[in-house]
């Protein structure tokens, strides 16, 4: 997050003010750093972080009473604090 920092610091105002999108890891410290110099534009997580977090955890869903047989993690107590 440093090294993004540094980076985005060091480019002109008005290069920076034209970007809209970023994508990026979902490292918070990436967000943080990037919401420093770009906190106009639009954060999103890069597809490959999302493809690997849906496969990791394939049933982590609001409401997963029953997780299907195979999956690693635990039902969803609702209304658990």
């Amino acid at each position: 997050a440093t090294a993004v920092m540094r980076w985005l610091s060091r480019r002109d105002r008005r290069w920076l003010e034209r970007i809209g999108v970023v994508a990026l890891d979902p490292h918070r410290g990436y967000a943080n750093a990037v919401g420093v110099h770009l906190g106009h534009a639009t954060l999103v997580v890069d597809h490959f972080h999302v493809i690997r977090v849906r496969h990791e955890a394939p049933c982590i869903r609001v409401g997963c009473k029953d997780p299907p047989p195979g999956c690693r993690s635990r039902p969803v107590k609702l209304g658990a604090a």
